[in-house]
């Protein structure tokens, strides 16, 4: 997987899972994307607490994702097959404390990131929605879409949860 797709999914995680926390209503029932979080992570993990902040968020979004649309034989956001995962994990961990982070407590910067990512969709799709197969999660024009049906979804108080299915 390209770099810069790498970095585009940690942000689309990092600002969807930021979002998610705080939105109206609240998609999952996490704060880890508060700054109040640090002070209670720094003392377990003093020296990755920017990464336990990352892994906690994704692991309060995982759960509302894998209700409403399961687990086995498909992919999300938040779950992917592991060799991702592991290249995002080194990718995040490269460019952790370079400058340039973003404010996970500002909405305003959140949607305003989220927006120059994503392309809208033609329409707002609510609850769990197929955009893809496995070999789709490799493509990057399927995350600008993917995002957009986040942004589309927050803007309109709603709740979507995009996924990918296993290939035939």
């Amino acid at each position: 997987m390209p770099d810069s797709l790498q970095k585009n999914l940690i942000l689309l995680r990092l600002i969807v899972g930021g979002l998610g926390e705080r939105k109206t209503p609240k998609w999952w029932e996490s704060n880890f994307s508060s700054k109040t979080s640090e002070p209670f992570l720094t003392p377990v993990f003093p020296r990755s607490t920017r990464l336990a902040q990352y892994h906690a968020l994704c692991a309060a979004a995982i759960i509302p994702h894998d209700h409403f649309i399961g687990v086995g034989k498909t992919y999300h956001l938040f779950r992917l097959p592991e060799e991702l995962e592991q290249g995002l994990h080194e990718t995040l961990i490269h460019q952790l404390g370079q400058p340039g982070e973003l404010d996970l407590g500002d909405n305003g910067a959140l949607e305003t990131v989220l927006e120059s990512l994503t392309e809208r969709p033609p329409k707002n799709a609510e609850g769990p929605t197929c955009v893809g197969t496995h070999t789709d999660l490799f493509k990057p024009d399927i995350w600008r879409h993917v995002g957009g049906l986040y942004l589309a979804a927050f803007s309109a108080g709603i709740k979507t949860f995009p996924y990918f299915k296993e290939d035939p």
